[in-house]
């Protein structure tokens, strides 16, 4: 998601109802999402802890098409 158009990232999540609460964690907004997404493209990675699934440490490197769109890893 961080190699995404910002304009497709915010269709995606077009206001707060568009994110999932879980465990009162990951972000609530597209603003603190964009924060994620800058994090991870200057990193070139992204990882989490427990905000998806409790007890879960989740490591992600980009990869992508041949046609340079973004593939989930």
């Amino acid at each position: 998601m961080a190699q995404m158009d910002p304009a497709q990232v915010a269709a995606l999540f077009p206001g707060p109802e568009a994110f999932a609460e879980r465990h009162s964690k990951g972000p609530q907004s597209l603003p603190a999402l964009q924060d994620l997404l800058a994090r991870a493209r200057s990193l070139g990675y992204a990882w989490e802890q427990d905000e998806v699934t409790e007890g879960f440490l989740l490591w992600r490197s980009p990869s992508s098409t041949g046609s340079a769109i973004p593939w989930p890893a």
